[in-house]
């Protein structure tokens, strides 16, 4: 993994020495003068995670395209769905410009934004919310929340049983941009981004529940399912 940032955010990740990390040029806001930067970081990577996290301004949502047309496959959440958002009728076609079919994985805020609907009606059938953004998009889609939806753009949909309210906490999505990208990321092995993707929600949503049996629902944190909950279920299936 390689982390592009800013330079002022490079100190924080002392604490991780198996993180490697690329200077961002200049302050502020991602813009397409950081294109350069990032189409350089980008060689030689298989996948592209872009969103929590980053400084958001009015030249972003430019750059996540640019950037989505150059990476192999790319995972997209956080602020970079809001960046997208800011120009809603050009998603698809930005989206489109990409050699694999991205990853979108917005909670119900962000899927208002990107859609253009009320959050009521998203929540009233998640299922058909998710596979008409897809459709739309040309992507795949992880509508977050209670029984995460997984949607591609031929129609397909499925739903994730496992996972708990305690994860409804700060950087558990996070934590799903991460595993999807390391998923996505295999150039080997079988299966599509939709394939992957709803594999990808299953390991979260079991390593969260893994990590609530030790700690509890009300004290997990998002880094109880990367430290507790993925040693746990890996070496389950190692077994």
């Amino acid at each position: 993994m390689t982390l592009a940032t800013r330079a002022s955010v490079q100190p924080a990740l002392a604490g991780v020495p198996e993180a490697m990390s690329v200077a961002l040029p200049g302050e502020g806001p991602l813009s397409m003068e950081d294109l350069p930067a990032l189409r350089e970081a980008l060689k030689g990577k298989s996948a592209l995670a872009i969103g929590p996290g980053i400084p958001r301004g009015p030249e972003t949502g430019a750059l996540i395209a640019a950037l989505v047309a150059l990476a192999e496959v790319s995972v997209i959440d956080a602020d970079a769905l809001n960046a997208l958002a800011d120009q809603r009728e050009r998603i698809a076609e930005a989206l489109r410009k990409a050699p694999t079919r991205p990853l979108l994985t917005p909670h119900p805020g962000e899927f208002a934004r990107l859609t253009g609907e009320e959050t009521e009606r998203i929540l009233s059938d998640r299922v058909d919310a998710a596979v008409r953004a897809a459709q739309r998009f040309g992507a795949c889609i992880a509508l977050k929340g209670a029984h995460t939806v997984i949607a591609d753009p031929e129609g397909s949909s499925a739903i994730c049983a496992a996972g708990n309210p305690g994860m409804a906490t700060a950087g558990s999505g996070d934590v799903l941009t991460g595993i999807a990208a390391a998923l996505l990321a295999r150039r080997g092995g079988i299966g599509g981004t939709a394939e992957r993707a709803r594999l990808a929600v299953f390991v979260h949503a079991m390593a969260g529940d893994l990590a609530a049996a030790e700690v509890s629902e009300t004290a997990l944190l998002a880094s109880d399912i990367v430290r507790s909950g993925l040693p746990r279920l890996f070496r389950r299936w190692e077994r």
